[in-house]
């Protein structure tokens, strides 16, 4: 959609240099070579490392070395971080690789899921700190995790005096596209033609989990419509910025085969990096078992022992069966802030 091969194919050099900066993973005249702070530079057999902090394609699911992203972050013009939201080892990743991108790429923005459309009238002003953007987006109330999580990946934005672009529809859009789209937004967005049924069915089958299998046929539908709403928006809203982008967004927009990238490619945007951040555990170590074939790289990072979210949704149940009235006008408030993935 914009002309690009001048601001993301850099001179064989200055890539050198950048790698060197950036990745730490090249010593460039120093006396040892430096593993980069949390992100491993490759693995040997004499020399293996832990399965965390390993990066691997996605697609292949074959190890590669830092360098390797590293070179494919710089060369792209779209990049997706797909976080799980309340990891701040995740937060703590996308901040390094953010830096990358953007001394790579001056004239790039950073885009955040977390920001939507009626955040754009507090992102018109500049911000002197990550703690008055965040006080001018009402961040306390707006459901996310709290902001100290999310608050180094804004300062590199902000040190870099990157654009910051609110990605994501207003709640009162995404609640609307639950049930009808109209027929020239649809045609704007890319999503006049569906998505290959297989797609269709592993949405349903993911909202399902993520509701523990409580997602009724009609909210499968309603949720999925949402869901497709929400991705081609964001990919729409990063081609609109005519420059370089990197999206920060939960894991699940950061998928080639029918997230964010995927209406990016259907809109011939521009060359788009993803890649995910996923929890390795003690008991599932083995790549095959995750799934990384819609990413172009993952990235293991530790893993934490968090509560069941399938107890606390069952906990929420029983609390609606108990306050019926009470609860139904608490969901009604959840869904109106739009806090979710």
């Amino acid at each position: 959609m914009h002309p690009y091969a001048s601001d993301i194919f850099l001179h064989r050099v200055r890539n050198l240099a950048l790698a060197c900066l950036l990745s730490a993973a090249i010593s460039c005249g120093a006396s040892a070579p430096v593993r980069p702070d949390s992100l491993a530079l490759c693995s040997t057999p004499d020399a293996p490392l832990d399965p965390v902090d390993r990066v691997f394609a996605g697609k292949t699911q074959t190890e590669v070395c830092l360098s390797a992203l590293m070179d494919a972050l710089v060369r792209a013009r779209y990049v997706v971080l797909g976080e799980t939201h309340d990891n701040p080892d995740h937060h703590q990743r996308q901040e390094r690789l953010l830096k990358a991108f953007l001394a790579a790429q001056p004239t790039a923005a950073v885009a955040f899921e977390m920001l939507d459309e009626d955040d754009a009238s507090g992102l018109a002003q500049a911000s002197q700190s990550a703690d008055e953007l965040a006080e001018r987006v009402d961040w306390a109330h707006s459901g996310w995790p709290e902001f100290w999580q999310y608050k180094p990946v804004f300062e590199v934005a902000l040190a870099a005096h990157a654009p910051i672009i609110a990605a994501h529809p207003s709640g009162e859009h995404v609640r609307a596209s639950m049930h009808e789209i109209d027929s020239a937004e649809a045609r704007d967005l890319h999503i006049d033609t569906p998505l290959p049924d297989e797609q269709v069915q592993a949405q349903y089958e993911e909202i399902r989990e993520a509701h523990c299998g409580h997602a009724s046929g009609v909210m499968l539908a309603m949720m999925q419509s949402a869901q497709i709403y929400k991705d081609a928006f964001m990919a729409r809203a990063l081609a609109r910025t005519g420059t370089p982008v990197a999206l920060i967004a939960g894991r699940g927009h950061a998928r080639n085969d029918r997230a964010v990238p995927y209406f990016l490619a259907r809109i011939q945007a521009g060359p788009t990096l993803s890649i995910a951040f996923i929890e390795a555990n003690d008991a599932n170590l083995d790549v095959a078992a995750h799934d990384t074939q819609a990413f172009d790289y993952v990235v293991f990072t530790p893993s934490r022992h968090t509560p069941d979210p399938c107890e606390e949704f069952r906990k929420q149940l029983e609390k609606m069966r108990q306050h019926p009235r009470t609860e139904d006008a608490n969901a009604e408030g959840s869904s109106a802030s739009d806090g979710t993935p």
